[in-house]
């Protein structure tokens, strides 16, 4: 994230000139006999002198033990100093931030000594400073890439959030909040009250503003009021986007309204992107890919937008990163939209582009996201030996079962697995030991979605009205199950001769291997369709949708699906009914056997069996 511009400028660009041997041996020197200066600000002096140049050195002034020493002696003058002022912690951090950058890893011990010893002096001399002064200080630590490491800007969020936010003017608000960004954490109810002080003067905000607003929200997973977003996005829509577009503050915005925006909302985020739609020429791929993100969001496909994302990915390969491949791969399966471009496939095309452009460290890196990749491109039927194999390592699972455990695609993980096993003999191994199989199955978190509440009602209503014209056939004939591990239960229905008959008990049973029906076409599966499987304009089938059908059918089932769009106006009653009739219609093709029942006929009398 960049530091927002407020008026000052940083000034921490390196010297581009050449560093003679002389001068450096003479800089060393002064390094290595530092314990003999005896002013406070000549040691300062000496620390921006050498910064300034350690960049041109190429690490001669580092050589031996003078850095180390160098760095011990100044955290013992700082310690003793009484008389540190801002204008010395400044110079100190501005030469850190050099140091850093151009010579020492967070970890080198000399960085470390020096960097905390700057941080206590910052902590000390907080209370001294004014608001603009400790702004500053936090803004260098942000630069210097350590604002986490150090414990100053947390000091300064804390001393700050101790008084009234409604005191400070509007711009100090949103600096105080680009340190809780940054911090990634924040006192419980300061981010109200900061929304409280800022809810006025929203509308007065300029872009960064606003991208630092919304940085604090997502960072730190605090929900803000539906009125402060509507108002955010309202500015949004208001302001010009004048020159050239900020990526990281787009991408910002759009993953700030993915979270937290509201359905009421989704009209004004369309017309948020068709304004961004002018600017893809200029945006970056992360950015592209958070605001298509928006399109998954609200169901609504832009394909205008999306081909031209697809053409920019493309064009821009072989230097597309992981992250971004994963999320446009997985916005177009979403949407089951696979562009033509210059008469070829986007689907093969990239899955070709990828092949020549991932290597091991990329893999090793984000392994859910490649996880996430393959799984997009299973969605449409689309496998590669050479990308799975990335997966045929020690080394891959090693890297994945150590992130996060939020961080694990374990659901995109088990659909591409199933999708091999299915779809791809050619790879000639399972992709996931039956062992971690089994644990991932069992596992909390790789539970498929929640029983859609319509289909256990439309399950009891239709095993009552199979079950009053065949006493014989119990309650077996109908039953909620999957045949697809990695799906939500489904309706299962078995039928011969159009009666019910009971269901095989092995397709019953809860497990990790993929369940057959028999050989004869009496098994039926009932997918009824929730109004978030479709995707507008063109009410398309989602890429997983798609694919279960798909998987199901490849078993030997009978698939009938049913979309709750048409049947949302129905009462209980009428949609059992409809569920019978498409049931004898579509396996038999023949006519409904049983009595059909109009809307005149249901209003009047509703069988006490099926009332909900």
């Amino acid at each position: 994230m960049k530091a927002p511009q407020y008026g000052k400028t940083f000034g921490v660009a390196s010297l581009q000139v050449s560093l003679p041997a002389s001068m450096a041996k003479s800089l060393h020197e002064q390094m290595c006999c530092a314990d003999q200066l005896k002013d406070l600000k000549a040691v300062v002096q000496l620390v921006s002198d050498v910064s300034c140049l350690a960049s041109i050195a190429r690490g001669r002034l580092m050589e031996g033990r003078a850095f180390e020493s160098f760095a011990q002696h100044l955290t013992l003058r700082l310690e003793s100093s009484t008389d540190l002022t801002f204008t010395d912690v400044r110079n100190l951090l501005q030469a850190f931030h050099r140091f850093h950058f151009d010579n020492l890893p967070h970890d080198f011990p000399a960085s470390h000594a020096f960097r905390s010893a700057i941080d206590a002096a910052c902590i000390r001399i907080l209370p001294q400073l004014s608001r603009e002064e400790a702004f500053l200080l936090s803004d260098l630590w942000f630069l210097s890439a350590c604002s986490r490491l150090a414990a100053f800007p947390s000091h300064l969020i804390g001393t700050l959030a101790r008084g009234s936010l409604d005191q400070l003017p509007p711009h100090e608000v949103v600096r105080l909040l680009f340190a809780v960004a940054l911090q990634r954490k924040a006192e419980p109810g300061l981010l109200l009250q900061a929304e409280r002080a800022l809810s006025p003067h929203v509308a007065s905000l300029s872009l960064p503003e606003l991208a630092v607003i919304c940085a604090a929200f997502f960072k730190t997973q605090t929900t803000p009021s539906l009125d402060f977003i509507e108002k955010i996005l309202s500015r949004l829509l208001a302001v010009e986007f004048e020159g050239a577009p900020d990526d990281v503050a787009i991408a910002l915005f759009a993953k700030f309204f993915n979270r937290y925006a509201q359905p009421a909302m989704h009209e004004p985020l369309q017309r948020l992107l068709q304004k961004c739609k002018t600017q893809i020429a200029a945006l970056g791929l992360p950015a592209l890919g958070h605001l298509c993100g928006i399109m998954e969001m609200t169901l609504q496909a832009d394909e205008d937008f999306l081909f031209r994302v697809c053409q920019k990915v493309l064009t821009s390969m072989p230097d597309v990163r992981l992250k971004e491949l994963a999320k446009i791969a997985n916005i177009c399966s979403f949407f089951s939209f696979w562009p033509v471009i210059e008469g070829q496939d986007f689907s093969l095309v990239l899955l070709r582009e990828c092949e020549r452009s991932i290597r091991v460290a990329d893999v090793a890196a984000y392994p859910s996201k490649m996880v996430e990749l393959l799984a997009a491109f299973a969605h449409v039927g689309c496998f590669s030996k050479k990308l799975l194999q990335f997966m045929n390592q020690r080394a891959f699972w090693k890297s994945y079962f150590s992130q996060p455990k939020p961080l694990l695609a374990t659901n995109d993980l088990l659909q591409l697995h199933y999708a091999v096993e299915m779809e791809f003999p050619e790879f000639g191994r399972p992709l996931i030991l039956e062992s971690a199989l089994k644990g991932m199955l069992s596992d909390e978190g790789s539970s498929p979605p929640p029983l859609n509440s319509a289909v256990s009602s439309l399950f009891n209503g239709l095993q009552k009205l199979l079950l009053q014209e065949n006493q014989t056939a119990t309650q077996q004939s109908v039953a909620l199950c999957s045949p697809l591990p990695y799906a939500e239960p489904m309706l299962l229905v078995r039928l011969k001769d159009l009666n019910p008959i009971p269901l095989p008990p092995d397709l019953l049973e809860t497990g990790y291997s993929l369940r057959s029906p028999p050989s004869d076409g009496t098994c039926t599966v009932i997918i009824y369709h929730p109004w978030w499987d479709y995707t507008s304009p063109h009410q398309r089938l989602t890429g997983l949708s798609e694919m279960k059908i798909r998987h199901l059918k490849t078993l030997g089932y009978n698939v009938i699906q049913i979309n709750q769009r048409e049947t949302h106006n129905m009462s209980f009653v009428l949609k059992v009914k409809h569920l019978r009739d498409k049931l004898f219609f579509e396996t038999a093709n023949v006519a409904v056997p049983l009595d059909y029942v109009s809307d005149k006929d249901s209003q009047k009398k509703t069988p006490s069996s099926l009332k909900s």
